[in-house]
């Protein structure tokens, strides 16, 4: 197991008492680094906008969809997969 320092993220087990979430807390940063925003880690991030499955071509439209809630996963997971396979087939650019 690394060797942790005192400056590195360290996350707290639901199991152990008085502990009630698994967040990474934060002793301090290392030298010459900022100190992280621990806001980035809080729910009360805006939600991101669901990606409009009309912008994927007709054929693989019911595709992306079964895949993605096959895997429980938005639309994006299966539009990835795509982007990606069609890229895959054009070759070098």
């Amino acid at each position: 197991m690394p060797h942790q320092t005192d400056d590195a993220p360290q996350t707290a087990s639901a199991d152990e008492p008085g502990r009630g979430s698994a967040r990474p807390t934060f002793a301090g940063a290392p030298a010459g680094w900022p100190t992280p925003d621990p806001n980035l880690l809080e729910d009360g991030r805006p939600v991101v906008p669901a990606f409009p499955l009309d912008a994927v071509p007709q054929p693989w439209r019911e595709w992306v969809r079964d895949t993605a809630d096959g895997a429980g996963a938005p639309v994006d997971y299966g539009t990835q997969a795509v982007l990606a396979r069609s890229r895959a087939c054009a070759g070098p650019v």
